[in-house]
């Protein structure tokens, strides 16, 4: 369980974004919802310790995240971000690359398995051998988006979430296992639990 008390993060030139209180239950879907650089990204990142927390503080199941503590509590994060590295690599490389991540040594997956998410997110199988930086920004976040049912990370945090009706069912099947997601965007466009404004 994810609570934030009070907590706001530097935007640089002194300003602070505005303070967010929220818990998080299991099986929730929380959007944080504002105009670009009002501070949602930095609050995913301070939720993974990779940002200070500027005022009030984050706790995950009643423990206080902090430099400490943060890289165990990323083990139990799956986090999608806004963009990625402009590298040249093909989208079935890029999904290796994750599954291939430490934190996923467990993992096992096969290309049928994936094709069946995909499918569900309305992507089409060739996307599996383009090059993953010719892809629409949304259209690659999607891809990431279809590998988290693998990953089974009891937190997923969603860094402006394609504000689709399909992403959203895709995404609120996670959360009928319990699984806690917290997204943000700049335009709400699909339900969620509790939502935030920036």
């Amino acid at each position: 369980m994810l609570e934030f008390k009070n907590v706001s993060v530097a935007l640089g030139q002194g300003r602070r974004s505005l303070p967010v209180s929220v818990v998080m239950e299991s099986g929730e879907m929380v959007c944080i919802c504002g105009p670009q650089g009002s501070g949602k990204t930095r609050l995913l990142r301070a939720v993974m310790g990779l940002e200070p927390v500027a005022d009030g503080y984050l706790t995950f199941d009643g423990e206080l995240v902090g430099v400490g503590s943060a890289s165990y509590f990323r083990r139990l994060i799956a986090y999608v971000p806004q963009h990625l590295p402009d590298q040249p690599m093909l989208v079935s490389e890029l999904c290796r690359s994750v599954l291939d991540l430490r934190a996923n040594a467990s993992i096992h997956y096969d290309k049928p398995a994936l094709m069946d998410q995909w499918q569900l997110l309305g992507l089409d199988a060739s996307l599996y051998d383009c090059q993953a930086n010719e892809l629409a920004p949304e259209t690659l976040q999607t891809v990431l988006i279809s590998l988290l049912p693998f990953l089974k990370r009891p937190v997923i945090l969603l860094d402006d979430m394609p504000q689709t009706h399909t992403v959203y069912e895709f995404v609120r099947r996670l959360t009928s296992d319990g699984v806690e997601v917290l997204y943000t965007c700049e335009h709400q466009a699909v339900p969620c639990d509790k939502l935030i404004k920036l």
